[in-house]
């Protein structure tokens, strides 16, 4: 097993986040961050390497970029099992990055709270409004596709296949962003792999409720462009 050296963190949803790098740190992980997940891990007294000081270039239009640079990139990308790789970062003075922690920003979330500034979210895509419609455009279609076989399945009390269908619902919803979906896809889950299948019903409800609102909002934030 390859030894992790270093490790890039940099989330949006930073629940958990400290305890986690602190026990990369306590492994001797050195960790590099960016931002306010930088400034949370000081704060709560972890060890941590800006970004910025670590490529010697300073984060720029209001943060957009942070982690776009060769330093990041290129010990991210180097293939350990090619010495041609290894050379050629090591003649830039670029270090391996081992290990990448990330997550999604929570779009879907933010699309759904009305107080949400259109703008914002063009920013939180980079500008690109229809990649982020193709993305929604596509969770909608498969997600529908997925909670009509859920029904489906429980009507036949299937419960392996249950359990399955709600996994993917659960993937899919943290994917994008919309923990709701995903909370309650995983209660279904949890639920048929307990082969309770009497308590799903309830749980199901709540799942198409919280569908419907979510379909909604994606319509209200198609209606403001």
């Amino acid at each position: 097993m390859r030894t992790v050296k270093r490790a890039l963190v940099s989330v949006s949803d930073k629940s958990g986040i400290a305890e986690f790098a602190r026990a990369l740190a306590a492994l001797g992980i050195e960790i590099l961050s960016t931002g306010g997940t930088a400034k949370l891990l000081e704060k709560e007294g972890v060890a941590v390497i800006e970004v910025s000081a670590h490529t010697g270039f300073a984060e720029m239009l209001d943060g957009r970029v942070k982690t776009l640079h060769p330093k990041i990139h290129g010990g991210i990308l180097a293939r350990r099992h090619r010495p041609d790789d290894l050379d050629a970062i090591r003649a830039q003075g670029v270090d391996l990055v081992d290990l990448v922690v990330v997550n999604l920003y929570p779009f879907a979330k933010a699309a759904a709270n009305p107080e949400t500034p259109f703008d914002e979210l063009v920013e939180r895509c980079m500008g690109k409004i229809d990649f982020a419609e193709r993305v929604l455009s596509k969770f909608e279609q498969s997600f529908g596709g997925d909670l009509a076989e859920l029904e489906d399945l429980l009507d036949r009390e299937n419960h392996e296949e249950i359990a399955l269908v709600a996994h993917r619902l659960k993937g899919a919803s943290a994917n994008v962003g919309a923990p709701r979906l995903c909370n309650r896809a995983a209660k279904i889950e949890t639920l048929a792999r307990a082969q309770r299948i009497s308590d799903i019903p309830p749980c199901l409800e709540q799942l198409r409720s919280e569908w419907s609102r979510f379909v909604e909002s994606v319509g209200a934030l198609d209606r403001t462009k």
